[in-house]
């Protein structure tokens, strides 16, 4: 019998509005706990799981690793990884902003205030903050000195880090990406830009290549490190479908019905069986090679494998060869040049070659072939020196991250004061329109610039500064930010801090719309198994008049 979920009500938990009031409580809770985390001065927590123990402040990184059972813990939490994967930064700051906003209005409940106000007031704050926030927009300077101390200032804010070196690769990095867009005149996307932290130092901290640097070596150690103007073919398809170039008889090949490969038996009768198998396998593997040898190809990347009698002729038929690629790599090998995965050598035709502008193998260490100069430019790998041993994972996602706000100012060449700067300037705009709304939205416009200010204020109290202080510095000072790495609030142009406004924006939108969501919630509601439960496929739809009437 198939199962139900089947709807329960959650308990309200000693709150005299029931649910309505735990599912605002879920974001307050969310907010106070990630609340120390906010600024280059913000405090870590340690996730214990049972494969490791994490200690970092990266909000994603932890909601990777914890589960979050609360439906509406759920909800914030999907509204708050968007935030990051459409804009690259403002992730924390949306959260925090949407729990003050929910702590506003559950006051606001408990003094009486509908749900219809609420939201009508939060649409309205939204909408005047909005509005400052375009006036406030600066251009980020004519001058090249002022435009790179200003790319400078957004890079600091957005890596949230006080590192000069670390600012120097994103500053890089993100102008060389906008350099190659240009020139192109096509786009090259940010998810199209693999990032690459190496421990070996390069000649240059940081390296924009044009195509992809790959965890592998040639299959033979006599065969070309180094080919120029490389014609390349990709042989293989899926997980275990394809073929390598391999002797036919022992494996045979799924090919496109992606059936995988099957060993295959051999009784051999006498020596001469024995013989002329080998020869013919010999011949299998020869036809093979002279395939890539019509085609003219000066590489081979196969997602299966090469035998030792493939490896000895493609090498003498000068030929460099790599396997066992993941079929992520071969995909990506193949937009980056312009080649055509095939599934079997027979198939290879002169539209499926690959071509870059070199290829290099790095066999020291961890070794590397690095495929570069690739014309189709779809694909990019971001090579930075010096990784950061356990942080790795963590660093990319804030390379990542920082690139992407710093390639959004370069494209629209504006900017507005971060550390809490335009969050004091938005709230002060609010409370002026809240004064032209006659009736109780203004309150909750009121309660939304309160939310607002909470930014700086944690800023402030991360930092070890008076937020009162700081608040009224930033209120008195047009244009200005708290500056956390010399705790003091300063102009914000043209050296920052300064963020790109799209990160702002799209912060008010995401904590407006949580609140705003959670404020109309009357119930919680969760799905449970019911065994009882039948499915419409198993009832019989003729009417019973002793089950479908009551006489």
């Amino acid at each position: 019998m198939q199962t139900h979920h089947s709807a329960t009500q959650s308990a309200p938990e000693d709150h005299s509005r029931g649910a309505e009031r735990t599912a605002l409580d879920a974001a307050i809770s969310l907010a106070a706990l990630f609340k120390t985390c906010l600024g280059p001065d913000g405090r870590n927590k340690l996730i214990a799981t049972e494969e490791e123990t994490i200690v970092t402040n990266d909000i994603h990184r932890i909601f990777d690793a914890v589960d979050v059972p609360d439906p509406v813990g759920r909800f914030v939490i999907q509204h708050v990884v968007a935030q990051k994967e459409d804009v690259g930064d403002g992730s924390l700051t949306t959260l925090l902003l949407a729990g003050a906003l929910c702590r506003n209005a559950d006051r606001l409940l408990d003094d009486g205030y509908r749900r219809a106000t609420i939201e009508d007031g939060y649409d309205q704050a939204r909408a005047a903050a909005l509005a400052e926030l375009q006036r406030r927009e600066r251009p980020i300077g004519e001058r090249s000195t002022d435009r790179a101390r200003a790319v400078r200032g957004v890079a600091r804010g957005a890596l949230n880090s006080f590192r000069a070196e670390l600012v120097d690769i994103v500053v890089d990095a993100a102008t060389q990406i906008h350099t190659e867009r240009r020139k192109r005149n096509r786009g090259l996307d940010l998810s199209d830009v693999r990032i690459r932290l190496d421990d070996k130092v390069e000649d240059a901290p940081v390296e924009l290549i044009q195509g992809l640097v790959l965890d592998r070596d040639v299959v033979h150690e006599s065969m070309a490190r180094r080919v120029e103007q490389p014609r390349i073919a990709i042989i293989g398809g899926g997980k275990k479908a394809g073929s390598g170039i391999e002797e036919r008889s022992l494996f045979r090949a799924g090919g496109s019905d992606g059936e995988g490969r099957t060993e295959v038996t051999f009784s051999a009768s006498d020596a001469d069986d024995i013989t002329a198998l080998r020869e013919a396998e010999a011949a299998q593997v020869r036809a093979q090679v002279a395939r890539l040898e019509d085609t003219r190809v000066d590489a081979v990347f196969c997602t299966m494998g090469i035998s030792d009698v493939a490896k000895r002729l493609l090498h003498d038929a000068d030929i460099t060869a790599f396997r066992t690629l993941t079929e992520t790599d071969a995909a990506l090998l193949a937009r980056a040049t312009g080649g055509t995965v095939v599934l079997d050598i027979a198939d290879l035709t002169e539209e499926a070659i690959g071509t870059a502008g070199r290829l290099v193998v790095d066999s020291t260490d961890n070794p590397t072939v690095t495929i570069a100069g690739c014309p189709e430019g779809t694909v990019a790998t971001l090579r930075v020196a010096g990784a950061l041993g356990e942080y790795r994972t963590e660093r990319e996602r804030d390379f990542r991250a920082a690139i992407a706000v710093v390639l959004d100012v370069l494209s629209e060449e504006t900017v507005v004061p971060a550390g809490g700067g335009i969050e004091i300037r938005l709230a002060t705009a609010v409370r002026e329109r809240a004064r032209t709304v006659g009736d109780r939205r203004a309150v909750a416009m009121d309660a939304y610039a309160d939310a607002l200010e909470e930014i700086p204020r944690t800023l402030a109290t991360n930092g070890g500064v008076a937020a009162i202080d700081v608040v009224t510095e930033l209120r008195r000072c047009e244009d200005s930010g708290f500056d956390t790495a010399s705790g003091d609030v300063r102009e914000a142009f043209p050296a920052g801090p300064l963020v790109s406004p799209r990160v702002v924006s799209t912060s008010l939108e995401t904590a407006t719309h949580i609140a705003t969501r959670l404020v109309r919630i009357d119930d919680v509601l969760t799905g449970g198994e019911d065994e009882e439960w039948i499915s419409a496929d198993e009832i019989d739809p003729r009417p019973v008049p002793s089950r479908d009437f009551d006489y």
